[in-house]
Protein backbone atom coordinates (compact mmCIF):
# COMPACT_ATOMS: atom_id res chain seq x y z
CA UNK A 1 0.00 0.00 0.00
CA UNK A 2 1.34 3.40 -0.99
CA UNK A 3 1.90 6.17 1.57
CA UNK A 4 -0.96 8.21 0.07
CA UNK A 5 -3.49 5.35 0.41
CA UNK A 6 -2.49 4.67 4.02
CA UNK A 7 -2.96 8.33 4.94
CA UNK A 8 -6.39 8.28 3.34
CA UNK A 9 -7.41 5.19 5.32
CA UNK A 10 -6.08 6.73 8.53
CA UNK A 11 -8.05 9.93 7.93
CA UNK A 12 -11.27 7.97 7.31
CA UNK A 13 -10.80 5.94 10.50
CA UNK A 14 -10.15 9.12 12.51
CA UNK A 15 -13.31 10.71 11.09
CA UNK A 16 -15.37 7.65 12.00
CA UNK A 17 -13.97 7.74 15.54
CA UNK A 18 -15.02 11.38 15.97
CA UNK A 19 -18.51 10.62 14.65
CA UNK A 20 -18.85 7.65 17.01
CA UNK A 21 -17.75 9.66 20.01
CA UNK A 22 -19.61 12.94 19.54
CA UNK A 23 -22.33 12.62 16.90
CA UNK A 24 -23.80 9.11 16.80
CA UNK A 25 -24.59 8.84 20.61
CA UNK A 26 -27.31 11.48 20.17
CA UNK A 27 -29.19 9.38 17.66
CA UNK A 28 -28.44 5.89 18.94
CA UNK A 29 -29.41 6.19 22.62
CA UNK A 30 -32.72 4.45 21.99
CA UNK A 31 -31.04 1.68 20.02
CA UNK A 32 -28.48 1.15 22.82
CA UNK A 33 -31.29 0.79 25.37
CA UNK A 34 -32.86 -1.98 23.28
CA UNK A 35 -29.51 -3.71 22.90
CA UNK A 36 -28.91 -3.56 26.65
CA UNK A 37 -32.37 -5.02 27.20
CA UNK A 38 -31.38 -8.03 25.12
CA UNK A 39 -28.50 -8.79 27.50
CA UNK A 40 -30.56 -8.20 30.72
CA UNK A 41 -31.61 -11.90 31.17
CA UNK A 42 -27.91 -12.79 31.30
CA UNK A 43 -26.68 -9.79 33.29
CA UNK A 44 -29.25 -10.08 36.11
CA UNK A 45 -28.43 -13.66 37.19
CA UNK A 46 -24.72 -12.92 36.88
CA UNK A 47 -25.08 -9.95 39.20
CA UNK A 48 -27.01 -11.99 41.80
CA UNK A 49 -24.40 -14.77 41.70
CA UNK A 50 -21.55 -12.27 42.10
CA UNK A 51 -23.27 -10.64 45.06
CA UNK A 52 -23.85 -14.00 46.77
CA UNK A 53 -20.25 -15.13 46.29
CA UNK A 54 -18.95 -11.76 47.46
CA UNK A 55 -21.00 -11.97 50.67
CA UNK A 56 -19.78 -15.48 51.40
CA UNK A 57 -16.11 -15.19 50.48
CA UNK A 58 -15.53 -11.45 50.42
CA UNK A 59 -14.97 -11.03 54.20
CA UNK A 60 -16.30 -11.78 57.70
CA UNK A 61 -20.00 -11.38 58.38
CA UNK A 62 -21.69 -10.34 61.62
CA UNK A 63 -24.04 -13.21 62.49
CA UNK A 64 -25.14 -11.70 65.83
CA UNK A 65 -28.78 -11.09 66.56
CA UNK A 66 -30.10 -7.60 66.02
CA UNK A 67 -30.79 -7.26 69.77
CA UNK A 68 -27.10 -7.94 70.56
CA UNK A 69 -25.98 -5.29 68.11
CA UNK A 70 -28.44 -2.76 69.57
CA UNK A 71 -27.21 -3.57 73.10
CA UNK A 72 -23.58 -3.07 72.08
CA UNK A 73 -24.41 0.25 70.42
CA UNK A 74 -26.14 1.39 73.60
CA UNK A 75 -23.06 0.45 75.66
CA UNK A 76 -20.82 2.36 73.30
CA UNK A 77 -23.09 5.39 73.42
CA UNK A 78 -23.02 5.26 77.22
CA UNK A 79 -19.22 5.07 77.24
CA UNK A 80 -18.95 8.03 74.87
CA UNK A 81 -21.38 10.04 77.02
CA UNK A 82 -19.37 9.22 80.15
CA UNK A 83 -16.08 10.27 78.55
CA UNK A 84 -17.70 13.44 77.25
CA UNK A 85 -18.96 14.26 80.76
CA UNK A 86 -15.51 13.65 82.28
CA UNK A 87 -13.94 15.91 79.65
CA UNK A 88 -16.42 18.67 80.41
CA UNK A 89 -15.64 18.42 84.13
CA UNK A 90 -11.89 18.66 83.47
CA UNK A 91 -12.38 21.66 81.20
CA UNK A 92 -14.52 23.35 83.85
CA UNK A 93 -11.90 22.72 86.53
CA UNK A 94 -9.09 24.09 84.38
CA UNK A 95 -11.19 27.18 83.67
CA UNK A 96 -11.87 27.57 87.40
CA UNK A 97 -8.16 27.39 88.22
CA UNK A 98 -7.42 30.00 85.55
CA UNK A 99 -9.84 32.39 87.28
CA UNK A 100 -7.53 32.42 90.31
CA UNK A 101 -4.81 33.97 88.19
CA UNK A 102 -1.22 33.73 89.40
CA UNK A 103 -2.12 32.34 92.82
CA UNK A 104 -3.96 29.45 91.17
CA UNK A 105 -0.64 28.10 89.89
CA UNK A 106 0.56 27.80 93.50
CA UNK A 107 -2.46 25.85 94.72
CA UNK A 108 -3.68 22.30 94.63
CA UNK A 109 -7.36 21.64 94.00
CA UNK A 110 -8.86 19.11 96.41
CA UNK A 111 -12.41 17.70 96.70
CA UNK A 112 -14.61 18.46 99.71
CA UNK A 113 -16.29 15.46 101.35
CA UNK A 114 -18.64 17.57 103.49
CA UNK A 115 -18.84 19.44 106.75
CA UNK A 116 -16.76 18.37 109.71
CA UNK A 117 -19.25 16.80 112.17
CA UNK A 118 -17.45 18.53 115.04
CA UNK A 119 -18.10 22.03 113.69
CA UNK A 120 -20.46 23.67 111.22
CA UNK A 121 -17.71 26.13 110.28
CA UNK A 122 -15.20 23.60 108.96
CA UNK A 123 -14.94 21.28 105.98
CA UNK A 124 -13.56 17.78 105.53
CA UNK A 125 -11.41 17.40 102.42
CA UNK A 126 -10.29 14.20 100.76
CA UNK A 127 -6.72 13.31 99.89
CA UNK A 128 -3.32 12.36 101.21
CA UNK A 129 -1.54 15.37 102.67
CA UNK A 130 1.76 16.16 104.26
CA UNK A 131 1.76 17.66 107.76
CA UNK A 132 3.78 20.63 106.46
CA UNK A 133 0.53 22.03 105.02
CA UNK A 134 -0.75 22.77 108.51
CA UNK A 135 -2.22 26.31 108.68
CA UNK A 136 -1.80 26.87 104.96
CA UNK A 137 -4.45 29.22 103.49
CA UNK A 138 -7.33 27.65 101.59
CA UNK A 139 -9.04 29.50 98.75
CA UNK A 140 -12.21 29.17 96.72
CA UNK A 141 -13.44 31.08 93.70
CA UNK A 142 -14.95 33.76 95.93
CA UNK A 143 -11.83 34.47 98.00
CA UNK A 144 -10.30 33.12 101.23
CA UNK A 145 -12.14 30.09 102.62
CA UNK A 146 -10.01 29.42 105.69
CA UNK A 147 -6.92 27.55 106.83
CA UNK A 148 -5.77 23.97 106.46
CA UNK A 149 -5.52 21.93 109.66
CA UNK A 150 -5.27 18.38 110.98
CA UNK A 151 -3.73 16.98 107.81
CA UNK A 152 -3.50 13.20 107.66
CA UNK A 153 -2.98 10.30 105.28
CA UNK A 154 -6.62 10.06 104.19
CA UNK A 155 -7.98 13.58 104.62
CA UNK A 156 -7.88 16.86 106.47
CA UNK A 157 -10.05 19.65 107.84
CA UNK A 158 -10.38 23.24 106.67
CA UNK A 159 -11.19 25.73 109.42
CA UNK A 160 -13.41 28.32 107.72
CA UNK A 161 -13.11 32.08 108.08
CA UNK A 162 -16.46 32.06 109.89
CA UNK A 163 -15.17 29.79 112.67
CA UNK A 164 -14.68 31.40 116.10
CA UNK A 165 -10.96 30.62 116.00
CA UNK A 166 -10.41 32.76 112.88
CA UNK A 167 -9.18 36.35 112.92
CA UNK A 168 -7.34 38.49 110.38
CA UNK A 169 -6.93 42.14 109.55
CA UNK A 170 -8.55 43.39 106.38
CA UNK A 171 -9.55 46.46 104.43
CA UNK A 172 -12.81 47.94 103.19
CA UNK A 173 -13.25 48.83 99.52
CA UNK A 174 -14.50 47.78 96.10
CA UNK A 175 -13.08 46.18 92.97
CA UNK A 176 -13.35 48.03 89.68
CA UNK A 177 -11.93 47.89 86.15
CA UNK A 178 -9.36 50.60 85.48
CA UNK A 179 -8.67 52.43 82.22
CA UNK A 180 -6.37 49.61 81.08
CA UNK A 181 -9.15 47.06 81.48
CA UNK A 182 -7.46 45.50 84.52
CA UNK A 183 -9.34 44.58 87.68
CA UNK A 184 -8.13 46.75 90.55
CA UNK A 185 -9.09 47.47 94.15
CA UNK A 186 -10.05 50.86 95.57
CA UNK A 187 -9.68 50.77 99.35
CA UNK A 188 -11.15 52.94 102.09
CA UNK A 189 -8.82 54.81 104.45
CA UNK A 190 -10.18 53.58 107.76
CA UNK A 191 -8.84 51.89 110.84
CA UNK A 192 -7.78 48.42 109.60
CA UNK A 193 -10.76 46.23 110.45
CA UNK A 194 -10.12 43.13 112.54
CA UNK A 195 -12.32 40.41 111.05
CA UNK A 196 -13.26 37.65 113.52
CA UNK A 197 -15.27 34.51 113.00
CA UNK A 198 -18.52 34.46 114.94
CA UNK A 199 -19.72 30.99 113.93
CA UNK A 200 -22.76 29.89 111.92
CA UNK A 201 -21.44 31.44 108.70
CA UNK A 202 -20.93 34.94 110.16
CA UNK A 203 -17.91 37.22 110.75
CA UNK A 204 -17.87 40.38 112.84
CA UNK A 205 -15.75 43.56 112.97
CA UNK A 206 -15.78 45.27 116.38
CA UNK A 207 -12.67 47.42 116.53
CA UNK A 208 -14.09 50.54 114.76
CA UNK A 209 -15.83 53.46 116.40
CA UNK A 210 -19.41 53.82 115.34
CA UNK A 211 -18.87 57.36 113.95
CA UNK A 212 -16.05 56.10 111.71
CA UNK A 213 -18.04 53.08 110.58
CA UNK A 214 -21.13 55.16 109.85
CA UNK A 215 -19.08 57.64 107.78
CA UNK A 216 -17.06 55.18 105.69
CA UNK A 217 -18.68 51.74 105.73
CA UNK A 218 -21.82 50.87 103.76
CA UNK A 219 -23.83 47.70 103.46
CA UNK A 220 -22.61 45.70 100.46
CA UNK A 221 -19.03 46.98 100.76
CA UNK A 222 -16.37 44.33 100.30
CA UNK A 223 -13.86 43.35 103.00
CA UNK A 224 -10.56 41.94 101.71
CA UNK A 225 -7.55 40.35 103.37
CA UNK A 226 -4.70 42.71 104.30
CA UNK A 227 -2.72 40.79 106.91
CA UNK A 228 1.06 40.44 107.29
CA UNK A 229 0.62 36.91 108.64
CA UNK A 230 -0.49 35.79 105.16
CA UNK A 231 1.66 35.60 102.01
CA UNK A 232 1.62 38.92 100.08
CA UNK A 233 0.17 37.15 97.04
CA UNK A 234 -3.07 36.67 99.01
CA UNK A 235 -3.51 40.39 99.73
CA UNK A 236 -6.95 41.55 98.54
CA UNK A 237 -8.46 38.08 98.63
CA UNK A 238 -12.10 38.61 99.55
CA UNK A 239 -13.25 37.71 103.06
CA UNK A 240 -16.86 38.75 102.59
CA UNK A 241 -19.29 41.65 102.27
CA UNK A 242 -20.78 43.95 104.89
CA UNK A 243 -24.40 43.02 105.66
CA UNK A 244 -25.08 45.41 108.56
CA UNK A 245 -23.57 48.32 110.51
CA UNK A 246 -24.97 49.04 113.96
CA UNK A 247 -24.10 50.37 117.41
CA UNK A 248 -22.91 47.84 119.90
CA UNK A 249 -25.63 47.57 122.56
CA UNK A 250 -23.27 47.40 125.53
CA UNK A 251 -20.87 50.04 124.09
CA UNK A 252 -22.79 52.56 121.91
CA UNK A 253 -19.60 54.37 120.87
CA UNK A 254 -18.34 51.21 119.14
CA UNK A 255 -19.70 49.58 115.99
CA UNK A 256 -20.78 46.04 115.24
CA UNK A 257 -20.14 45.36 111.54
CA UNK A 258 -21.49 42.03 110.38
CA UNK A 259 -19.71 40.40 107.44
CA UNK A 260 -20.69 37.29 105.51
CA UNK A 261 -18.89 35.36 102.74
CA UNK A 262 -20.35 35.92 99.28
CA UNK A 263 -20.77 32.15 98.86
CA UNK A 264 -22.15 29.49 101.17
CA UNK A 265 -18.86 27.95 102.29
CA UNK A 266 -20.59 24.83 103.61
CA UNK A 267 -21.77 24.04 100.08
CA UNK A 268 -18.32 24.09 98.45
CA UNK A 269 -17.40 20.96 96.52
CA UNK A 270 -13.74 21.85 95.82
CA UNK A 271 -11.18 24.16 97.42
CA UNK A 272 -7.66 25.30 96.55
CA UNK A 273 -4.90 24.69 99.11
CA UNK A 274 -1.94 27.08 98.85
CA UNK A 275 1.24 25.04 98.88
CA UNK A 276 4.47 26.07 100.53
CA UNK A 277 6.01 28.89 98.52
CA UNK A 278 9.51 28.38 97.10
CA UNK A 279 9.40 24.73 98.15
CA UNK A 280 8.63 21.53 96.40
CA UNK A 281 5.00 20.48 96.68
CA UNK A 282 4.20 19.01 100.08
CA UNK A 283 1.18 17.19 98.74
CA UNK A 284 1.23 13.71 97.29
CA UNK A 285 -1.38 12.16 95.10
Amino acid sequence: MSRIKFNHVFAVLLLLSLLSAFVLPKYTSGVRAHVQGVFYPVAKPARVIASTLGGRFGGPRDDRAASDIVEENERLEGAVASLTGQMEVLIARVAEIEQFGEVGQLCKQVPVMGNDPASRDSLSVQGRFDASLLNQPVLYIGGLAGRFERAGLTGAQVRLVTDRSFSATGRFGEFYTNELGVRAFRGKDTTPPLVEGLGNGVMMIRNLKYTEAAAHVQVGMRVVLDDKDYPPILTQQTLGKVVSVSRRPEAPLRADIEVRPEWNLNALTRVMVLQKLNEQSAMTE
